[in-house]
């Protein structure tokens, strides 16, 4: 058994409130407009597996700002845990798109890995989801690379091949630096305590972090690192999937 650091909710609603009163980083020209303009981009399904959101003006770099969707950027509207439809969604916190910004504008390259098994087993429709992505990547205001996992081979988090083939053919020809790269994401393997009513879904996005050799945040600890925290415990598997 592992720990690692929470805060409780007061402390997470006084760091939102200053984190969304912090200034917003510099945005390139092509993303000033973001708000009224829709950003457009290129969709790639390659085989039945694995589909990337490539948004035009994307800056291939080296340091990577790798994002869980559900549940770490993104949280349903109707509280429900799966959204009732593509439409069901806002910002995890008051200060998700702020932070993004600052991440930009600090020289990483946004990426967003998500597992979405249902557009495959066809409880998600495909085109609606593609618009979601485009919604939140216009909300955000800057560009943000998205790999969508959609089948069960490995692609699917935390197998690494989303990643693999971010490096492989994804970035430009620009090589990435893992040490100064991080991954964010909610299924973490945390269990239940006085803070937390429910344990973690799954911990694959720890495990996707572990396998690749990155830093790893919740996004508690990502978006509120300046909040008085306790240690929190979290379970892993008996071995990781490679």
């Amino acid at each position: 058994m592992s720990k690692r650091k929470i805060t409780d909710d007061t402390e997470l609603q006084k760091a939102e409130e200053e984190s969304s009163s912090q200034p917003s980083a510099k945005i390139a020209p092509i993303f000033l407009n973001a708000a009224a303009q829709k950003i457009h981009g290129t969709w790639r399904v390659l085989t039945d597996q694995l589909m990337i959101y490539t948004p035009q003006g994307i800056l291939h770099r080296s340091k990577i700002a790798g994002f869980d969707m559900d549940g770490t950027l993104i949280k349903t509207k109707s509280g429900r845990v799966f959204p009732l439809n593509n439409d069901d969604w806002q910002f995890w916190s008051r200060g998700t798109i702020g932070k993004l910004r600052r991440c930009h504008e600090d020289g990483f390259k946004l990426c967003i890995f998500t597992n979405q098994m249902g557009i495959q087993k066809k409880h998600v429709d495909a085109a609606g989801f593609k618009i979601k992505i485009q919604n939140i990547c216009t909300a955000v205001g800057v560009p943000i690379q998205v790999f969508v996992s959609i089948g069960t081979t490995n692609f699917r988090k935390p197998y690494t091949g989303m990643w693999d083939k971010l490096v492989e053919s994804e970035n430009g020809s620009i090589g990435i630096e893992k040490s100064e790269s991080f991954y964010v994401g909610d299924a973490a393997g945390r269990t239940k305590n006085n803070n937390r009513p429910k344990p973690d879904h799954s911990c694959v996005d720890r495990l996707f972090a572990m396998n690749l050799g990155l830093k790893f945040y919740t996004p508690e600890q990502f978006f509120f690192p300046n909040s008085s925290q306790i240690e929190e415990d979290f379970l892993l598997p008996k071995f990781n999937m490679t």
